[in-house]
């Protein structure tokens, strides 16, 4: 299996894992007007409300809220396929459909692994004068720039450009030049390092597993638990 699908299979995981007592209720069902609330019968952790009208579907519930728009039906654009040997969501396309999100359930969040990645490859493909200034620099690159605790993709792009060395140099003729060296003027040409946030892939497999269960009838929790534990091997 790819990483891609292992890690759709560790977030599908999350969802189930969290949600394994979830009951369906159907507030409302009047062709796309829907009302479909989640939740565990003793308690309202991870509960949540999948509502549609007409154009939109809106997604409430502890790990955020989310309005998407694309179809008149929009059970039709977030129906996934169960049938794949790993069914898959496409995140961001999913999130490019996404008119508005509470404050505290962004669609994105800051993609530190692919960030170090991109700062470590360009450190080594600078043309260091030297062996001795590279080994130096590394030992303050590893401290204030790849374990910094960067709290965003701006803030970690802005402290690779503001990066700078002192650079000695004689010429030819014996002239010395003494200067300050910035060599990741454009790291800003990577992006924004963004990935979608960890709210945003639990609502969306919310949303899927929630019109999945509504297909096939509404509550038949004792069967869709044990075709999850089959595929995610979850422990109930």
């Amino acid at each position: 299996m790819t990483d891609y699908y292992s890690r759709q299979v560790e977030d599908r995981q999350k969802y189930v894992g969290r949600t394994k007592s979830h009951h369906m209720t159907i507030l409302q069902d009047d062709g796309v007007y829907r009302h479909i609330r989640m939740a565990n019968p003793k308690n309202s952790s991870y509960a949540f409300n999948v509502t549609t009208i007409p154009g939109y579907l809106i997604f409430t519930g502890d790990t955020g809220s989310y309005v998407f728009s694309r179809l008149y039906d929009m059970f039709e654009f977030h129906r996934i396929k169960w049938d794949w040997e790993t069914p898959s969501i496409d995140y961001r396309y999913w999130s490019e459909k996404c008119e508005a999100s509470a404050k505290h359930g962004g669609t994105k969040e800051f993609d530190e692994d692919a960030f170090k990645q991109a700062a470590i490859r360009e450190f080594w493909n600078h043309d260091w004068p030297d062996h001795k200034t590279r080994r130096y620099e590394w030992t303050l690159y590893i401290r204030d720039i790849i374990s910094a605790n960067h709290q965003s993709g701006d803030e970690s792009i802005r402290a690779m450009i503001d990066y700078s060395y002192h650079r000695y140099s004689v010429s030819e003729w014996g002239n010395s030049k003494s200067e300050d060296v910035n060599p990741f003027h454009d790291f800003y040409e990577y992006g924004r390092f963004e990935k979608p946030s960890f709210r945003l892939k639990w609502a969306c497999w919310a949303i899927a597993h929630t019109i999945r269960d509504y297909d096939r009838g509404g509550d038949k929790i004792t069967r869709q638990n044990a075709a999850d534990k089959l595929v995610l091997k979850v422990v109930a």
